[in-house]
């Protein structure tokens, strides 16, 4: 019986003095797929939100620019920063941007959405 009791208290403290996870008001990291296809079509997949966009201009357009490096200044230009290149055999890199809510991460940049039941719309 003491032993239950003795292995008891010792549980109670560990899950006591457990750190939080969770830290509000302090900013994180929202991580982002870039990938470049051949006709210099942007597609992005932002943190857990599972969805495929292609970058849209203000009038709804798909954007897309003459090199590589132009991609990568609009995302600069917006809070993003480079991290890597994936080796996936397409043009795949990973990008990261701190933020204090996941909705933070699409400021900026006009989207639509490129599958799904919103197709062709544009996230609002």
């Amino acid at each position: 019986m003491k032993k239950f009791i003795f292995l008891f208290l010792l549980t109670l403290s560990m899950n006591v003095s457990a750190q939080r996870i969770d830290k509000p008001n302090e900013p994180y990291f929202v991580y982002c797929y870039l990938t470049i296809g051949m006709q210099n079509e942007a597609q992005l997949t932002i943190g857990e939100d599972g969805n495929y966009y292609i970058i849209a201009d203000e009038d709804g357009n798909k954007l897309s620019f003459p090199s590589k490096v132009n991609f990568f200044t609009y995302l600069g230009k917006r809070g993003w920063e480079y991290v890597e290149c994936l080796d996936t055999g397409d043009w795949r890199f990973m990008f990261r941007k701190k933020v204090l809510h996941d909705n933070d991460a699409y400021s900026g940049l006009k989207l639509m959405y490129k599958t799904g039941k919103d197709k062709g719309k544009i996230r609002e």
